[in-house]
Formats: C-alpha cells, sequence, structure tokens
C-alpha cells in the first residue's frame, strides 16, 4: 500500500475516533476553550415557564483559529487551504483545522427535569461548514441543548461518513442501502419554526430589547448536515448563505425524533464585527418562536445571546479579524419555555417530510425499502424513563402534512462503551477505507 495512502488511513481513523467516541477532542490540552462552564435556572415571572441560563468563558488562546498570513483572523475560512478537504496540516492539538471541536456539558437532574435538556455542547468549528449547504464557512460556535443523554448520542451505530471533497468528515450521507445512514434522513416536519421576533439592528433603535414581530421562516433540511451520533440539521438557508449578520436557530433530528435546539453565532458576530446596520450587539434575542407542533413540550419559545466587552475586536478590517480586547470572553446563553409536566417531558417519534435546502423541494430520499418506514404507532419517550402511549393521530398544524409514524422498543438502543467501542470504530472504518 503506498506510503500516502496507509497515512491517509490512520489521519482518517484518529480523526474518526476523536471525534464520535466521547466528545472530548477539544478538552485534552489543559486549559480549555470553553471554561468556567455554569449551567442554572432562574426564576420566571410565569410559573409554568423556566429560564435556562449557560455561561462561560471563551479563552481565546485556547481557541483553533484559521489565522491570515499577517496574523490577523480571516473572515471567511472557506479561503484557508488549511480548510480544505485533502489537507493533512494540523493544528496544535493534533486535529486538523477542518474537524470540529466538541465541548460536551453536564447539565443538572434539576435542569433535566424541568426543561428535557440532558446535556449541552458549546461546539467550536473552526473552518465552519463549507461544505454544507445553510451554513457560511466560518469560525463559529454550534451550542447544542441535547435531549438525549451524552452516552445515547454517543452510542448510535456507526455510519459510512465523509462527502466528495472530504472523505474523513463525520456527516453521514442519505443511502438507498444502508439503514444506519438513512435513520438521519428519517425526517421531522414537527418542532419546524414557523415565525418569530428577533432583534432590529442597532441603527434602527437604541433599546436592545426591541423586537422585530412575526418575522416568517422557511425552514428546510440540509441533507449535507447529518453530523455523526448528533443529528441532521434543520434551518432558514436564507439567514446563513447571504452572508451572516445575525446568531440563528437550527434544530435537529434522527431517526424521526427531535434531538436538539441549536442557537448559532459567528465569530464575527461575537466579535462586534458586524456592522450596526445589519444586527443587534452585545446581545441578540429570539423570542416568540412558532412551531408547526412541538416534539417536546419543552422547546424553547425564545432565546438570548449576550457577550461581553471583551469579546470585541480590536480591530476588524476587511478580510481579517484582530484576537478580542481581551483574552477572556464571556459568554452567556439562555432560553425560555415551557416545563415539563410533573411525569416528564416526552420526545415525540413521528416522521414527516419537508423540503430540501438544495432544491427548494421535498426532500427525495435514494432509500428503497420503504416498507420499514411504514409502521403505525407513534412512540414518545420521556426524559426520564421511557414509556409508550397510546396513540392519538395529530391534526397537521401547517401545510408540512405528517407523511408516516413509526414505533421502536425503548430497550432498542445498541450501547457500545470503552475500548470495545474505538476498537469498533477503528477496525469498520479501516474495512470501509480499504
Amino acid at each position: 500500500m503506498p506510503r500516502f495512502t496507509s497515512m491517509r488511513i490512520l489521519l482518517s481513523v484518529s480523526c474518526l475516533v476523536a471525534c464520535v467516541s466521547t466528545r472530548v477532542l477539544a478538552q485534552d490540552n489543559g486549559v480549555e476553550q470553553v471554561a468556567n462552564w455554569q449551567a442554572y435556572l432562574e426564576d420566571h415571572s410565569d410559573t409554568s415557564k423556566y429560564r435556562l441560563v449557560f455561561e462561560w468563558d471563551h479563552i481565546h488562546d485556547a481557541t483553533i483559529f484559521v489565522d491570515g498570513v499577517d496574523g490577523g483572523r480571516v473572515y471567511n475560512a472557506e479561503d484557508d487551504e488549511r480548510c480544505n478537504g485533502d489537507s493533512s496540516i494540523v493544528a496544535s492539538d493534533g486535529q486538523p483545522y477542518w474537524m470540529p471541536r466538541f465541548f460536551p456539558r453536564p447539565v443538572s437532574a434539576e435542569i433535566t427535569a424541568i426543561t428535557g435538556v440532558k446535556f449541552a455542547s458549546a461546539d467550536w468549528q473552526p473552518c465552519g461548514h463549507k461544505e454544507i449547504t445553510i451554513c457560511h464557512a466560518e469560525s463559529h460556535y454550534d451550542f447544542h441543548m441535547y435531549y438525549e443523554d451524552e452516552e445515547t448520542m454517543n452510542s448510535l451505530p456507526l455510519c459510512e461518513i465523509g462527502v466528495p471533497s472530504n472523505p474523513d468528515l463525520p456527516v453521514c450521507r442519505d443511502s438507498a442501502t444502508s439503514e444506519i445512514n438513512h435513520d438521519y434522513f428519517r425526517l421531522v416536519n414537527h418542532s419546524i419554526p414557523l415565525t418569530m421576533s428577533i432583534s432590529r439592528s442597532a441603527m434602527e433603535t437604541a433599546d436592545a430589547t426591541t423586537l422585530l414581530d412575526g418575522v416568517q421562516k422557511n425552514f428546510c433540511v440540509d441533507a449535507s448536515s447529518a453530523i455523526l451520533r448528533s443529528g441532521v440539521h434543520y434551518g432558514d438557508a436564507s439567514e446563513t448563505l447571504d452572508e451572516w449578520k445575525n446568531p440563528v436557530t437550527i434544530i435537529g433530528s434522527h431517526n424521526c425524533e427531535l434531538k436538539f435546539f441549536e442557537p448559532m453565532f459567528s465569530w464575527k458576530w461575537a466579535s462586534g464585527c458586524v456592522t450596526e446596520s445589519e444586527t443587534s450587539w452585545p446581545v441578540f434575542e429570539v423570542a416568540n418562536i412558532e412551531y408547526t407542533k412541538k416534539g417536546i413540550e419543552s422547546l424553547p419559545d425564545s432565546w438570548k445571546i449576550e457577550v461581553s466587552e471583551a469579546c470585541k475586536a480590536q480591530s476588524c478590517l476587511p478580510g481579517q479579524m484582530d484576537p478580542p480586547l481581551s483574552e477572556v470572553c464571556h459568554i452567556k446563553l439562555s432560553a425560555e419555555g415551557t416545563k415539563c409536566p410533573p411525569e416528564g417531558c416526552t420526545l415525540l417519534k413521528e416522521c414527516g417530510n419537508i423540503n430540501d435546502c438544495s432544491t427548494a423541494l421535498p426532500y427525495l430520499s435514494p432509500w428503497t425499502d420503504n416498507d420499514k418506514d411504514n409502521v403505525d404507532n407513534t412512540v414518545n419517550e420521556t426524559t426520564s424513563t421511557p414509556v409508550i402511549t397510546e396513540t392519538v393521530e395529530p391534526e397537521p398544524t401547517s401545510p408540512l402534512a405528517v407523511t408516516e409514524e413509526v414505533t421502536t422498543s425503548s430497550d432498542a438502543a445498541v450501547l457500545v462503551n470503552g475500548a470495545n467501542s474505538l476498537l469498533l470504530v477503528a477496525l469498520t472504518f479501516m474495512a470501509f477505507l480499504y
């Protein structure tokens, strides 16, 4: 076997294992990018509602950035060769620049009982997502609030990964024959935002609490965004493709079930390098989210991101962003919604369809065994103990009609742990590459 091929396989296996085994890729070098983590509940004026708050310090020196030629920060990481899928250049943490950095963090049992959130992950994308349709290729945070525990997410079977421009990227593609891959494309049309209120730009108002109401959203599924052991992503393509001005709302699913709610914000926004005519900084708010229907009772109705003045870049020159004014940038993200009932929130498992972001037409899967997608009952899984409930046929609340419902057993998850899991991942991926 040629040396290059051998090195490529070793790099692929090491990247894949680091990415999917324990979600601690970026936590092994002492000083962490996501430091002084806090997750807590605040009192809400409405006792039926919760306010969930996350805070952390963004440590700039511990962050993997794509530096410009002169040491500045490039606006669009797509312009740098280190973000190419065929690049073998590694960053200071030993991983390719294009590999996501994961920072999973725990939440308390009280938070789970009240909000349904089982863990959070402040994930960092040094190169952005130039291979993903609805994401702009620039450094940003993907803040995932997961409604499954970390062990369950890490135990999802290994799919066949890769995209045409990068065979090592931990992305699952839909398949005509691989059910593991196709599970990411058993889609939902619940939990889809239809309208929301968002912050006005600083040029429009000096009051950061003033919102633009009734903003229509046109969510679609991005078939290029099915991240291994996370889920496929849904968003409004217009928010990210025409440059990236504001923080945005994303949701994700796997196998007909909501898996996460995701505020996403670029480092350009956090650095204060988006002009005042285009955004609100250092606070941006999303409120009054109206959904097709909720896939979990506690799905946030609103969220807000705040950054400290220390996050502001020393200068925002065209084509680059300088480091922030201070080494420690403080970030605070909050979400509000309806509290879970005393018996715990339930995750609705219900298949549907939605437009494909790349075609603006209903998503068309290559999957051929449609019989496996046509099971009659709905399973509700609580955020504490899974239970099967009586199925009630829901009336569609939008033009996104329900197309199918499926049922599974609560003990159907495959748990793969410890060293055996790592060995299985490595051997499977080696066999795939050969």
